[in-house]
């Protein structure tokens, strides 16, 4: 597979499948554009409304516990979208149906809930939309720093955000701290970036289906108690490009060699576990060919 870094614009305003014998050609995915979404449903089930929901985001929704749409009398539904982006589609089913969508944390799967889980739902923050992302603000930290050694004193706000992607995306590495372009208070101070070294590097940690991300600015003397206006740049590896190969008889298969983007690939064997099956693989990088 290849990758791509991206600089992501963050707008934010505080107002077993096969394995194959031979391989398919590689496939690209569009990766910055936002996907929309049309449903124009009237009084169904909210199974019907979330079955159309997937299918347009080219996903499948489980429901969470199995026997979610079973265990209640839901009251039938109406849906009017037309050209709206994922995260807008999102928010108003939520709010007519009280249901929510969660990613699993191990086989990272979408599921279907009745509560939103532990904390606030992502709505309940300040959030930007930009392309097939959601920028949420989780918390600003102001502080006033004095070094008594070197003599001394900092003002600054810690930002944290954690962002969101469309389920059709898939991001494999993300840089924790964001480069900040522009930020003002509500008296019009310009606050000045003031990235944090240690950090600079360092991979985001990602929660089941967001990934946090930090940015500092500097504060003047007489700053302002708001920031009215937050623009920067997140540096993200998504996948573009994919190819499929096949291993006939996948489950009694034993050390079988394919070639995926000029890699050597090696199924070595399927083991079943109940009703789930693993399958170990190894991937041997040809140094030669970029990314994978």
């Amino acid at each position: 597979m290849m990758m791509r870094l991206l600089a992501i614009l963050i707008g934010l305003s505080m107002g077993a499948g096969v394995m194959g014998a031979p391989t398919t050609a590689p496939t690209t995915r569009p990766v910055a554009e936002a996907g929309k979404i049309s449903i124009h449903l009237n009084n169904v089930h909210p199974k019907v409304v979330m079955g159309e929901l997937a299918n347009q985001a080219g996903i499948r929704f489980h429901p969470s516990p199995a026997g979610l749409w079973e265990g209640k009398e839901w009251p039938a539904v109406s849906i009017d979208l037309q050209d709206v982006s994922f995260w807008k589609a999102v928010k108003e089913i939520s709010q007519k149906t009280g249901l929510y969508i969660q990613r699993g944390a191990v086989e990272r799967s979408f599921f279907v809930v009745s509560e939103p889980g532990v904390g606030k739902l992502w709505s309940a923050y300040p959030t930007s939309e930009s392309g097939p992302f959601l920028f949420n603000l989780q918390a600003l930290d102001r502080v006033h720093r004095a070094d008594l050694i070197a003599g001394e004193t900092s003002r600054q706000v810690n930002v944290r955000m954690i962002f969101f992607t469309e389920p059709k995306m898939h991001v494999l590495k993300v840089a924790q701290q964001a480069t900040v372009i522009e930020a003002e208070d509500e008296l019009g101070n310009k606050l000045l970036a003031a990235p944090n070294p240690a950090i600079q590097a360092t991979q985001a940690m990602g929660g089941t289906w967001g990934w946090w991300l930090t940015a500092r600015v500097a504060l003047p003397e007489h700053a302002g108690e708001r920031m009215t206006k937050l623009r920067g740049v997140g540096h993200l590896t998504v996948q573009t490009r994919s190819e499929s190969v096949e291993v006939p008889d996948i489950i009694t298969a034993e050390n079988v060699e394919r070639t995926v983007a000029g890699h050597k690939l090696v199924a070595k064997n399927v083991r079943a576990r109940g009703e789930t099956y693993t399958a170990t693989m190894t991937i041997t990088r040809d140094p030669k060919k970029h990314g994978g």
